[in-house]
């Protein structure tokens, strides 16, 4: 059992998301990202995930789950996770 938790979220339907889409140079750069990814979540079902994740004292939880450990890992985005070389 885990003493905290990770999170790791992609784009959630917040105010904070609401302003990058509202920078040209931030959607230009989000469309060249894969479907999956640059799509945007909603965040109750975020909230939820979060929950449940911290009932179970999971060490990590990743919304969307489908990404799972492959965008953890930067497998999905071609690169090594941040802070790794």
């Amino acid at each position: 059992m885990a003493s905290r938790s990770e999170c790791y979220y992609t784009f959630l339907d917040t105010p904070m998301v609401d302003a990058i889409e509202a920078n040209p140079a931030a959607t230009r750069a989000r469309a060249a990202m894969p479907p999956p990814i640059r799509r945007t979540y909603p965040l109750d079902k975020a909230v939820k995930a979060t929950v449940a994740g911290i009932d179970r004292r999971a060490s990590r939880i990743i919304f969307p789950g489908s990404y799972g450990w492959g965008c953890y890992c930067g497998v999905s985005l071609g690169r090594a996770p941040m802070g790794r070389p």
